[in-house]
C-alpha cells in the first residue's frame, strides 16, 4: 500500500488534539505496563526463578494478546486492500442525463405541459387515484404561501390529492 488507509482532512487544531490524545494514551499504557512489570520484579517473597516464571506467564498472556491484535490488524488490512482494489473498477454505470422527452414520458406529460410547468411560479397539481397527474392549474399570485382553496378541496376529494407547488 502506498498511502494511508484512512484519508481525512483535519485542520491544525484537530491534528494537534489527535496527537496529544494519542500520546496520552500511549503514556498511560506504558505507565500501567511498567508498573505491572516492576511489581512482579520487586515482590520480596519470590526467588529469581519464581520471578522469572511469573514474568514468563505474564509475557505468555501478553503474547496471546499481541497475536490476537495481529490477526485483527491483518483482517482489517486485507479488507481495506480488497475495497481499494474493488473500487478501481466501477461496477455501476453512470446514469445518463434525463432530457425533456424522457421526463415528460415518465410522468405521462405532453412537452407543452412540461414547458408550462417550468414557466409558472405557482402551480396546483391534481392527481388521479393512481398517483398520475390528472390536471395542472397555473396561479399567478403575489402571495407565495400556500392557502387551501375550498373549490380545490372538493376537487381533490373527488379526483385524488391536490398540492400547491412553487417553481
Amino acid at each position: 500500500m502506498k498511502g494511508p488507509l484512512i484519508h481525512t482532512r483535519q485542520g491544525r487544531w484537530m491534528r494537534f488534539v489527535d496527537v496529544v490524545v494519542t500520546l496520552l494514551a500511549w503514556a498511560g499504557f506504558l505507565l500501567l505496563f511498567g508498573r505491572g512489570i516492576y511489581g512482579i520484579l520487586q515482590h520480596q517473597g519470590l526467588t529469581v526463578a519464581s520471578r522469572l516464571q511469573t514474568f514468563l506467564a505474564t509475557a505468555d498472556t501478553l503474547m496471546g494478546y499481541l497475536v490476537i491484535a495481529g490477526i485483527n490488524a491483518g483482517v482489517l488490512a486485507t479488507w481495506a486492500l480488497y475495497n481499494q482494489i474493488r473500487r478501481r473498477v466501477e461496477r455501476r454505470g453512470k446514469i445518463p442525463a434525463l432530457d425533456d422527452d424522457k421526463l415528460a414520458a415518465s410522468f405521462q406529460l405532453t412537452p407543452q405541459l412540461l414547458h408550462s410547468l417550468r414557466s409558472q411560479r405557482v402551480i396546483v397539481v391534481h392527481h388521479n387515484e393512481h398517483g398520475g397527474i390528472a390536471g395542472v392549474e397555473a396561479r399567478d399570485t403575489p402571495d407565495m404561501g400556500w392557502h387551501p382553496d375550498p373549490a380545490n378541496d372538493a376537487l381533490s376529494q373527488s379526483s385524488g390529492q391536490s398540492r400547491s407547488l412553487r417553481a
